[in-house]
């Protein structure tokens, strides 16, 4: 019984760390992306550079804080933050093209397609992070997702 506890219970905190990250990351993203907008950039300059800071910052904090992973050598790591990259690529793409097509073609509130784009975003990396990027030793059959 007190061993499903804490299987539970490390569940949460996990959870509870993805959410606390995730949270930090998009103020980071949208925070970004609003002071650069409301001083004149242009909205898809302004996208790119938030997507990259704050992907910058979701590296490190789910690296050390979430998923806890460690690398035993220079390779893994290079192949972590590949597959990192490409996992947030893809991401980065639906959000930055997804609202490209909001605002140009369908002619949306661009603030409010930012904030539904991150939302989606959040979820695939989650998704992404868990399944393709931080994987531990002997982890490839457990996921929690």
């Amino acid at each position: 019984m007190l061993e499903q506890q804490n299987k539970m219970f490390i569940k949460c905190k996990h959870y509870i760390d993805y959410v606390i990250v995730g949270s930090l990351t998009t103020v980071i993203n949208l925070g970004t992306f609003n002071v650069l907008l409301f001083s004149g950039v242009d909205y898809k300059a302004s996208n790119i550079f938030a997507l990259i800071l704050g992907r910058i910052f979701a590296y490190a904090a789910n690296k050390l804080l979430v998923f806890k992973t460690h690398c035993k050598n220079y390779k893994e790591l290079f192949f972590e933050m590949f597959r990192f990259i490409t996992a947030r690529g893809i991401t980065a793409f639906v959000d930055f093209f997804g609202l490209v097509i909001a605002v140009e073609i369908f002619k949306f509130s661009t603030i409010y397609s930012k904030y539904t784009l991150t939302f989606i975003a959040i979820i695939l990396n989650y998704i992404l992070a868990r399944n393709f990027v931080y994987r531990r030793a002997g982890e490839n059959e457990k996921k929690y997702f």
